[in-house]
């Protein structure tokens, strides 16, 4: 069974001199920012941090943290399930300075003499990992528009049909013409 992270707080620092791996799971219900994103805080968020210093000397964190969400398509409006995985690569500094100072592999993970909470660092990358507009796969999509290459939606022509039978579009004032014609 893994190991409950949601109070869980550590000095990464310590933890990456030491080579130390972290797993386990983190509920989604304590994770403020991210539950107000989503239409269900049910679910959990797993785990797998290896703590380490490369080469350079620099102490880091690499690893995965995975999820499956429960949000709303963007396109039809439905709730849907949302496979998140984030590819965690950060780089223990301690100031602004040394953040910018740090390899383009990773990114900076800014420590003081606090103890970091796993929680908000699997918060914090859950989100940044989530889609801009989160939507259906278009052949699950319930709506109502045609779905065309590349992810475009392209609305159905609105057809009628005139006295003689012949198909053409709608005309957007018929309903205004409805309206004189009932005075």
């Amino acid at each position: 069974m893994s190991e409950r992270l949601n109070k869980r707080r550590i000095d990464p620092a310590k933890w990456a001199r030491a080579g130390q791996c972290l797993k386990g799971m983190v509920d989604l219900a304590v994770l403020p920012r991210l539950t107000a994103l989503l239409t269900c805080s049910d679910g959990v968020a797993t785990v797998n941090l290896q703590f380490g210093v490369d080469r350079d000397g620099q102490p880091g964190i690499l690893g995965v943290v995975t999820a499956t969400l429960q949000t709303t398509c963007q396109r039809c409006l439905e709730k849907m399930q949302l496979d998140v995985g984030a590819a965690v690569s950060l780089g223990i500094v301690s100031s602004p300075e040394q953040a910018q100072q740090l390899s383009m592999a990773y990114e900076p993970l800014i420590v003081g003499e606090d103890p970091v909470s796993i929680a908000a660092l699997v918060e914090d990358e859950l989100i940044l990992a989530l889609p801009i507009v989160a939507v259906h796969p278009p052949a699950e999509c319930g709506v109502g528009d045609r779905v065309v290459a590349r992810g475009v939606v392209e609305p159905v022509p609105d057809e009628t049909t005139d006295r003689r039978g012949r198909k053409g579009k709608k005309n957007p004032f018929e309903v205004l013409k409805k309206l004189r014609e009932g005075r």
